[in-house]
């Protein structure tokens, strides 16, 4: 009896030990596991300035760390080598190349801690360029691994059609709470997505605001385009013979207002061959959220006095086309966030309910757009006279 009780008390000091070592090896794998492993908190990614000429790349580190950049010119193999410093307390950096010869491929290495990440671009082209391609979609907040796969196919095309290597128009919704770091991270930036990080990394990424952006500062901390003023999140910029406007529609946009000012002597001014828009909620949908009324009544006027013919939205989850007026109002909201069921509505031509992009060939008599689902699949081609 005796020996059974001491046998007992053993067993139990063996269990609780064994609990207690589970628990010490839990936290310390926990502690380990946190710990970042790499010096990249956000991987190089790339965005146009104001110059045709330049190329802005950025990246955020997890700490303090000078980082060595090369960039090498592939037509004429001329290495530049930079230094690059934190720009602010969040261990961000912004690299902008200058005098870039038009329209050539660089290549790149940022080497933080010796830890090296590459990429690529090709520069901007000069105004009068008539003849490229561009991608565009939006809403790839929520999930990652469907945006993932949407980044593959368009990096398929890109190493099919070296050509195509340009940059993505973007509709908004990049993440689903956009004031928010933990989503900037895991849902845009995280590393496990391959295609979406190598995407970033050898394509620009032109963004307009989105709903989910809320109050868009940390939108404009990671996408610092070249915006009107400080504060305000619309902008405008020039590839080859297109002008492209991104409009804020959570910024007043009422006529008269700063913004509508703006966007209409924006339009009047230039004097390029294309004019395409790029905002979040369309004037014409298929279901979801419902019609924009400020877009049909105060942006579609300007839209046909300054010859837009062609609008890119998403904020519905799906593909639609709607055509007013002529032009052509493309809902291209599934880069990601969940699928909504379209329907035939007014002025609506084509719908599809899949995750897709779109590439859009620019010629100088017409604009040919190829909606293409994650899958390769083609959902519809179509051309756009000028």
């Amino acid at each position: 009896m005796k020996h059974n009780l001491v046998f007992s008390i053993f067993r139990n000091k063996l269990v609780l030990l064994g609990i207690v070592l589970g628990v010490f090896i839990s936290l310390l794998s926990y502690k380990l596991e946190s710990k970042p492993q790499t010096y990249f908190r956000k991987a190089p990614y790339l965005i146009f300035t104001k110059s045709n000429r330049q190329m802005e790349l950025l990246w955020q580190n997890y700490s303090s760390q000078n980082c060595k950049i090369s960039l090498r010119n592939m037509a004429t193999d001329k290495k530049s080598v930079y230094t690059s410093i934190e720009g602010n307390a969040d261990h961000q950096h912004y690299m902008i190349f200058d005098s870039l010869d038009y329209a050539t491929l660089y290549h790149y290495e940022v080497d933080c801690g010796n830890e090296i990440k590459k990429g690529s671009f090709r520069s901007r082209p000069q105004d009068t360029m008539s003849t490229f391609s561009f991608f565009a979609y939006g809403d790839t907040r929520t999930y990652p691994s469907h945006h993932n796969l949407v980044a593959e196919q368009i990096m398929k095309i890109v190493k099919s059609r070296p050509l195509t290597q340009t940059f993505v128009a973007a509709t908004g919704d990049l993440v689903a709470d956009g004031d928010k770091e933990q989503d900037w991270d895991k849902q845009f930036f995280d590393p496990q997505y391959k295609y979406i990080q190598l995407m970033l990394a050898n394509l620009p990424y032109m963004s307009a605001m989105g709903n989910h952006e809320g109050q868009g500062i940390l939108f404009a901390k990671y996408f610092p385009y070249n915006f009107y003023e400080k504060d305000e999140n619309f902008y405008s910029f020039n590839y080859g013979n297109v002008h492209f406007i991104a409009i804020d529609q959570f910024t007043n946009l009422e006529k008269d207002s700063p913004q509508y000012r703006w966007f209409e002597k924006n339009l009047k001014d230039s004097k390029a061959h294309w004019k395409i828009v790029l905002m979040h909620k369309p004037g014409w949908t298929a279901g979801g959220h419902s019609n924009d009324t400020l877009v049909q009544k105060l942006l579609q006027p300007l839209f046909v006095k300054y010859n837009v013919k062609l609008v890119l939205t998403g904020h519905n989850h799906y593909y639609a086309r709607a055509v007013v007026d002529g032009i052509n109002e493309i809902t291209t909201g599934g880069g990601g966030a969940p699928l909504y069921f379209p329907k035939m509505k007014e002025n609506i031509v084509i719908i599809d309910r899949s995750n897709h992009f779109c590439t859009i060939d620019v010629n100088a008599d017409s604009l040919v757009v190829s909606a293409i689902r994650s899958d390769g699949s083609l959902i519809e081609k179509f051309a756009i006279k000028h």
